[in-house]
């Protein structure tokens, strides 16, 4: 089963700039979470399914209280905070940072890691 986080956002430190090291900017997460969901489908229970909310929350928290350097630190780094849930099979996490370049909307970074 895929669960799919779209347009996640997020004020944090994150860059190698000077200026970025100043003020916390926005941060756009894409998540996905490929996750063993038979339980929960079969049993129609909540208590069996991945509890996004509560992942959500966890990440808004872990991440908040770091500064990254680099979007590839950040992204690994939630990746592996979705992966210690243990119906988590795979993950795939896109952060993008907005109008750091004159000529371009948005630059983002995808981690993928699965635990097989």
């Amino acid at each position: 089963m895929l669960i799919d986080i779209s347009g996640m956002k997020l004020k944090i430190i994150v860059g190698v700039f000077p200026m970025e090291r100043k003020r916390k900017q926005t941060i756009y997460l894409d998540i996905q979470i490929d996750y063993d969901a038979d339980l929960a489908a079969a049993t129609d229970d909540v208590k069996n399914a991945l509890n996004y909310k509560s992942l959500i929350e966890n990440i808004e928290t872990q991440v908040r209280e770091t500064k990254f350097y680099l979007l590839e630190s950040l992204v690994a780094f939630i990746g592996e905070i979705i992966l210690s849930n243990s119906l988590a099979r795979s993950v795939a996490v896109k952060a993008a940072k907005g109008k750091i370049f004159k000529n371009v909307d948005r630059v983002s970074v995808t981690y993928q890691k699965s635990k097989v």
